[in-house]
């Protein structure tokens, strides 16, 4: 079956930005089968709102409709600086921050509507905005078009299956013999120091949730120098993610005082595990493996049908079990003198760099 889609863009803040629009934006979300956490306006509008003061970025937010279907796509204009070559580059909102960028789309039409909106999307792009983008660069896409310009990524997303247990005892029990006695004598260790206790900021304790993130961005800063952090956007997505209830934000305190914490998401019964940190001076005693044993049976109780541990090869992910989801990536550059003449500059730019 073919669709015609009627395309919509979205190009000013003030439209995006507007409570009735993201009321809209919301019933997407809810009447979208699959819809993950990073298209929730909440996410998008904490690192959007972070990184309108650092980049020159401007909204391309696409609505599409066909046949009792609507597809969303939050897009970003960036116009990159002198440095880059003043390369204009069209991302999705959350960009490489986010794992997933797929488009929230409304209504039980399978991947024959995903693939009929993504040739649509490829085609509005290439024709009617040609002249505003030297290059589209999408990332983080499990249900790619058929186009050529699609590519599977190297990374993967490992995720744990909770539906398969009663439980989280089952589900312990269930695990590696080596990996649950580890758990358990960590466990033992830590709390012949004092009382170990594990507490998850409410939708109402934004400002303790704040301040508990500065000493956790410097522990991760620690252990992680060279991952960028832009300013003010883990608190964009406390201060936005958590009175909406899908921001996660958890601690294990050693006699009151925080030794771990563990950033997450939680929408529709699945759960993502974006950022853990802990104190360097406890790393003897695993603190983030007993804590993401905390965070799972935590999970369990608030009835997870899915762990998402997100992109990323850690080891520590191997040791539970999970299955994969395959990443897809679409590139295409403008055929337009100018535009060639921009990335041209900008690869030799980036060999210099190198």
């Amino acid at each position: 079956m073919s669709y015609s889609w009627k395309v919509q863009v979205h190009r000013a803040w003030d439209e995006v930005d507007d409570p009735s629009f993201i009321w809209q934006w919301k019933r997407w979300m809810q009447d979208s089968a699959d819809a993950h956490v990073f298209n929730h306006p909440a996410l998008v509008t904490a690192w959007t709102d972070t990184y309108r003061s650092l980049q020159d970025i401007t909204p391309l937010y696409v609505v599409a409709e066909t046949d009792g279907f609507r597809a969303f796509l939050p897009l970003v204009l960036w116009r990159r600086n002198w440095k880059n070559a003043f390369v204009r580059v069209i991302v999705p909102a959350g960009y490489s921050d986010y794992d997933y960028h797929d488009p929230v789309v409304a209504g039980q039409g399978g991947q024959a509507v995903r693939d009929s909106f993504w040739f649509s999307i490829e085609g509005f792009l290439s024709e009617e905005i040609k002249d505003r983008y030297d290059k589209i660069m999408l990332n983080g896409v499990r249900n790619p078009g058929g186009s050529r310009n699609w590519e599977k990524d190297d990374v993967e997303c490992p995720y744990t299956d909770m539906s398969k247990y009663r439980d989280f005892d089952e589900f312990f029990s269930s695990l590696k013999k080596k990996l649950r006695s580890d758990i358990n004598r960590r466990k033992r260790r830590i709390t012949e120091l004092g009382e170990l206790t594990y507490h998850v900021h409410k939708a109402d304790e934004v400002q303790a949730a704040i301040q508990s993130l500065s000493p956790m961005l410097e522990a991760h800063r620690k252990r992680r120098p060279k991952a960028y952090k832009a300013p003010g956007f883990h608190e964009a997505l406390v201060r936005y993610g958590l009175p909406e209830s899908v921001v996660h934000f958890s601690e294990m305190k050693l006699d009151g005082r925080t030794i771990s914490w563990r950033l997450g998401f939680l929408y529709k019964n699945r759960f993502y595990s974006y950022m853990p940190a802990f104190l360097e001076e406890y790393s003897g005693f695993s603190p983030n493996k007993v804590h993401l044993s905390f965070v799972m049976e935590d999970c369990f109780s608030r009835g997870v049908e899915c762990f998402d541990h997100l992109r990323g090869d850690h080891r520590y992910k191997e040791e539970w079990p999970t299955d994969k989801a395959s990443l897809f990536l679409f590139e295409q550059q403008s055929e337009k003198f100018a535009s060639r003449s921009r990335l041209w500059l900008l690869n030799k730019l980036n060999k210099l760099k190198r």
